[in-house]
């Protein structure tokens, strides 16, 4: 169990700070984060810091969404860097190539490579999307991981078509951009693998290597091979499913879905209707509702959590019940959970209706109500 108090604008930074005594250590292994968000008294008018704590996995969720999309930010009125920049090309965050190999740089990306391997442990994606090169990288090691143009096309479109290009280029005009370079002679071929290896291996390796470093004191190589993840199972339990292009998605595919016992009996009708209506969305509506149910949009793993769909509220009279109807869905993110007014209930109830003698024209009208 570790506690870690951090500023949600600089989450990443504050946790990597907390870091340093852990990565000193020569096993740490995986903790289980408890965050504590720490508001800074200025923002109320006064000198106090005020602490929000909250239990269960939603504020362990947004800690580590906050930690990954924090750490491609560079922290205010600060002498750092990001650590990672958007690759437009690639459509995804990637080393900055600003950064330099300084020893503060290198304990800030073992302090991610750490932070990547305990959200692994805790369930927990980073609001960050990485590329599955990344993952083959900190899987197989500077030894064993090879630079391909394939690679590098994977990375970055752009770059890879500039590589390629090296071989329709006129001799002399080859010629004369070694001379620029300050390698002449040098063949085609050879050009363009120094060109991969400068991509995938030179200008990187000291920020693969320590985010290898910190990932590895949270699940060791030997844990890798048992598991025998891939890089791309390992790319998902990092940064979540990719479903930017995956079209619509299915809560009830994502998520296992505990229902409360009425929604299986008497109130069957609301959570059908409630189906019918939600498995329509776009992705981008039905990730909206995942975000008010679990504090989150990022997809998890598929059937690693539940989200738990309940009645808590009791409407005694017609007066209650006509309130229900008004009342808006609510939710707890720690538990990911949904309380629905059973809108069902409520409505034979303010139509006069017997819940066990409805007609079919009867249940064929209130269900659209519902719908509505």
């Amino acid at each position: 169990k570790l506690t870690l108090k951090v500023r949600r604008a600089h989450a990443f930074w504050d946790a990597a700070e907390k870091s340093v005594s852990l990565l000193s250590d020569p096993a740490p292994g995986c903790h289980k984060i408890f965050p504590q968000f720490l508001t800074a008294g200025s923002e109320f008018g006064d000198n106090n810091d005020y602490v929000e704590e909250g239990e269960g996995h939603g504020p362990r969720k947004e800690f580590f969404t906050l930690v990954g999309s924090t750490a491609a930010e560079a922290p205010a009125g600060g002498k750092e860097k990001a650590l990672f920049t958007y690759n437009r090309a690639g459509g995804c965050f990637w080393f900055n190539p600003t950064a330099s190999p300084t020893e503060s740089a290198k304990q800030r990306y073992r302090a991610f490579g750490w932070l990547m391997g305990t959200a692994v442990c805790n369930r927990a994606t980073l609001g960050l999307h990485l590329p599955q090169i990344l993952f083959r990288m900190l899987i197989q090691g500077s030894t064993r991981f090879q630079p391909t143009h394939a690679a590098v096309e994977e990375l970055d479109p752009e770059v890879a078509r500039s590589i390629s290009n090296i071989r329709k280029l006129p001799e002399a005009e080859f010629k004369a951009m070694l001379e620029i370079e300050g390698t002449p002679g040098i063949s085609r071929e050879a050009y363009m693998k120094n060109s991969i290896n400068s991509v995938l291996k030179d200008s990187i390796d000291w920020q693969v290597a320590a985010v290898r470093e910190g990932f590895l004191k949270v699940i060791p190589a030997d844990t890798l091979k048992v598991w025998a993840v891939t890089a791309g199972d390992l790319q998902e339990m990092v940064c979540g499913a990719n479903d930017t292009d995956q079209g619509p998605v299915r809560i009830r595919e994502v998520f296992r879905v505990v229902l409360d016992e009425e929604l299986g009996t008497t109130a069957a009708p609301l959570v059908e209707e409630l189906w019918q209506v939600v498995d329509k969305w776009d992705a981008e509506l039905t990730k909206a509702l995942i975000k008010f149910v679990t504090g989150s949009d990022r997809l998890p793993l598929r059937g690693t959590e539940l989200i738990k769909i309940e009645l808590p509220f009791v409407a005694v009279n017609r007066a209650d019940h006509q309130r229900h109807l008004g009342m808006l869905p609510q939710a707890h993110t720690c538990e990911n959970i949904l309380e629905l007014p059973n809108y069902w209930e409520s409505l034979v109830n303010v139509n006069r209706l017997d819940m066990e003698n409805l007609s079919a024209a009867h249940q064929k009208k209130l269900r659209a109500e519902l719908r509505t």
